[in-house]
């Protein structure tokens, strides 16, 4: 992951050099292999190199086409550079930049041209002939880029601290996004803790001329049309091709390539291809694991399981990482420093221990099974629906006497089980809310929000019982099967924690990549019959089908891994997580977070924390994240006493 940003005075006053150096000051925090600054007239554009893949030792950026008047900044790697320039009938060139392939594209297909590419990108173009500007993020918000748009000024960033070092960016808080986030509300992709910058949302293009900004989505995903083949095992090889190009394309580094590897069906079927793909260059797998002595009650792993996958594909010497001696300290230091704003998705947050290892091996690509879940492998709980949604009435009978034996539970039953859930999913959006309506003061709208740390009088005024309802909706079946495929990878928390991930990656020069999260491999997933994404009773089929040809039966077969993803979290915890709850308790009552935020409300529920269903909500990662949002506070309030 490279960094970009750039500005441009439409006023027609120019800022000064110093501001594209200060920008790029603030931002070079991560030691880049190369930096540079364009400019011309009242437009500045710069870029920060991170090499990796092949190509990147290549790039020049940010690149000025004097022919065509046109400069460009981006952080992209494709995945598809032979297919996009056999289409731009250009001869194929393994040299040749990213960035100049995403300018050749743009003068053939104008703003149409993120819709050919597949890969990870956030990039700029600035058309000096028109005044304008193009930007552009990639399908999921991999890459991050914010951007800020008044006061005579367009500025965007692949990080804010860059852009709050612009005099006309005022540093001023959103109130509705500090209420959200101390709710747990992730309503949208597009505002930060800043008013006045905003995120490019994933999948998303933007043109910014004299007439204002204009945004628009360039990836469609209701309109893929049904694959016909002749047999099931001609869909299976199909997709394992598919899966294996996704996860092939991605270990191209001039650097050492890792795999974070849980254990679980997604994580071990990217380590085990990748592990293949490499050839002669060796995989790294990492996994986060309990220690072997201590005592964590109702805490478990899978390092019996990361044992099978490695012995089965012949992958030496998996590094075990507990994060023993390691405090939670640390790690909010770490956050405090490289994330602008307190983080919404609490992954990336304790992975500080892995980066600084892969760092000192020299390696620079982190591959990643994530996104599994929400498309490619998603266990597709609502099939039966799907089935009878296609009037499929013979396999549809089948699957009920299969479910019916995986359950031990009569045939009736599971029948009459669809049935209900059939009917209920005709509105169940509405149904949803005549019950929130109808047990007003015990619904779970109502009981969650009982303890999240916002100040009573604050519900009101933010509106937090409606954001709370239609955030829930979000994860309400719509009763369409391809639909709510769709919306599952498009849930807010997927774009956060993509994000969130690469700018905590990037201040150790690594770079994520995603093979599950692959274009391709998501629209030939969502172009194949429903019957093969579950079957006999089985969710994951096809998927578990075809990395037969990497795993064992005992991991492929598994009905879902138990081992928490993140265990270090409770050895850290046993250091100084005590403190956490101490440090929320004597926050100052002159502290700005006091505008918003009640913390005595967290500290008197503790003691009924734990009683299975009468749990409340918290827990640690929530006290970590409400500090970091103190913190970020306060710093803010300094700054701007002292600017």
């Amino acid at each position: 992951m490279s960094s970009i940003f750039g500005f441009w005075s439409f006023n027609g006053e120019p800022l000064s050099q110093e501001y594209a150096s200060k920008l790029m000051d603030k931002m070079h925090h991560w030691d880049a292999d190369s930096t540079n600054i364009w400019k011309k007239n009242t437009t500045q554009l710069g870029h920060l190199l991170l090499k990796n893949s092949s190509q990147s030792f290549y790039e020049n950026q940010p690149y000025f086409d004097a022919e065509k008047q046109l400069c460009i900044t981006a952080d992209a790697t494709f995945y598809n550079r032979e297919e996009l320039m056999e289409m731009l009938e250009i001869e194929f060139d393994p040299k040749l930049p990213d960035s100049q392939l995403i300018l050749y594209s743009y003068q053939k297909w104008g703003k149409d041209s993120p819709q050919r590419f597949n890969g990870d990108f956030a990039f700029a173009i600035w058309d000096c002939q028109n005044q304008e500007f193009f930007c552009a993020r990639d399908h999921h918000g991999i890459k991050p880029f914010y951007y800020s748009y008044g006061s005579g000024l367009f500025a965007f960033a692949s990080e804010i601290k860059g852009l709050l070092e612009l005099p006309t960016i005022k540093k001023e808080i959103d109130g509705q996004w500090i209420a959200d986030y101390l709710c747990r509300i992730w309503l949208d992709r597009k505002h930060t803790l800043y008013k006045n910058i905003k995120r490019l949302e994933p999948a998303t293009a933007m043109i910014i001329n004299a007439n204002g900004i204009t945004q628009y989505s360039y990836w469609k995903l209701d309109q893929i049309k049904e694959l016909k083949l002749s047999s099931e095992a001609e869909y299976i090889e199909a997709f394992r091709e598919e899966l294996r190009k996704a996860v092939s394309r991605r270990v191209d580094s001039h650097y050492n390539v890792a795999s974070e590897l849980s254990g679980g069906l997604d994580s071990s079927s990217v380590s085990a291809i990748a592990n293949k793909e490499l050839n002669q260059k060796s995989l790294q797998t990492y996994s986060f694991v309990l220690p072997s002595n201590g005592n964590f009650p109702n805490l478990h792993d899978e390092k019996d399981w990361i044992k099978i996958i490695c012995e089965h594909n012949g992958i030496e010497t998996p590094r075990l990482l507990t994060g023993e001696g390691r405090s939670l300290r640390e790690a909010f230091e770490w956050n405090a420093r490289v994330q602008d704003e307190p983080p919404k998705e609490m992954n990336c947050m304790f992975r500080d221990i892995l980066y600084e290892e892969l760092k000192e091996k020299n390696t620079r690509v982190l591959l990643s099974g994530f996104g599994g879940d929400e498309m490619v492998s998603q266990h597709v709980p609502n099939y039966l629906s799907g089935l009878m949604e296609a009037k499929q009435w013979g396999r549809l009978w089948k699957e009920v006497k299969a479910i019916s034996k995986e359950k031990n539970r009569s045939t009736l039953r599971t029948a009459f089980g669809l049935l209900v859930k059939s009917l209920i999913n005709r509105d169940s959006r509405r149904l949803n809310k005549l019950l929130i309506n109808y047990f007003k003061r015990t619904a779970p709208v109502r009981e969650k929000l009982k303890y999240r740390p916002l100040k009573e009088e604050l519900y009101e005024e933010f509106n937090i019982y409606e954001r709370f309802e239609q955030y829930q909706d979000l994860y309400i079946s719509t009763g369409n099967f391809i639909q709510d495929q769709v919306r599952r990878m498009q849930q807010k928390h997927v774009m956060y924690r993509l994000e969130l991930s690469s700018i905590a990656a990037l201040s150790y020069k690594l770079e994520y990549r995603y093979p599950l999260l692959d274009v391709s491999l998501i629209e030939f997933y969502l172009s194949l019959p429903i019957h093969l994404k579950a079957k006999n009773g089985k969710g994951r089929y096809i998927f578990r089908k075809a990395i037969e040809a990497y795993l064992p039966p005992s991991i492929v077969w598994r009905f879902s891994k138990k081992g928490s993803s993140n265990p270090q979290l409770a050895v850290r915890e046993k250091i100084d997580g005590d403190q956490l709850v101490e440090k929320l308790r004597s926050i100052p009552a002159n502290h700005p977070i006091h505008q918003y935020a009640d913390f005595s409300k967290r500290i008197e529920v503790i003691p009924a924390s734990s009683k299975g269903k009468n749990r409340v909500w918290h827990n640690t990662t929530t006290d970590f994240m409400n500090l970091l949002l103190a913190q970020k506070l306060e710093t803010l309030k300094a700054e701007t006493k002292n600017p």
